[in-house]
């Protein structure tokens, strides 16, 4: 039990840690602040995706970081798929990923 208690409090120290360089960064003016990719790194869904990626890195049971990753992704899927334009030329490569992904876990799980 104390372990995971543990990995709960490392895995939120990252992120405030990470959320306070970020923040020491834009009022010391050294990131580029004016930038439109630091404006997204510096909004509330991008906390959730920089939070899922401490959670993943951390903690052994993976499931909070996989639930936080998935809210993160879709609540920025308009920039996402602004930055791809055509979402469609990626549709086949990216499932093709997800279903290698799935097997490979899946024979590395027995």
């Amino acid at each position: 039990m104390a372990v995971k208690k543990d990995e709960n409090k490392l895995a939120v120290g990252i992120t405030i840690f990470a959320l306070g360089i970020i923040q020491l960064l834009t009022r010391m003016r050294i990131a580029p602040v004016q930038s439109a990719i630091w404006q997204e790194l510096i909004d509330w869904r991008s906390i959730i995706i920089i939070a899922a990626l401490s959670f993943l890195i951390v903690k052994t049971d993976k499931t909070i970081g996989i639930i936080l990753l998935v809210l993160g992704i879709l609540l920025r899927m308009g920039l996402i798929l602004q930055y791809l334009g055509n979402w469609d030329a990626y549709l086949m490569p990216l499932s093709l990923i997800v279903f290698g992904s799935i097997l490979i876990i899946g024979v590395l799980r027995k």
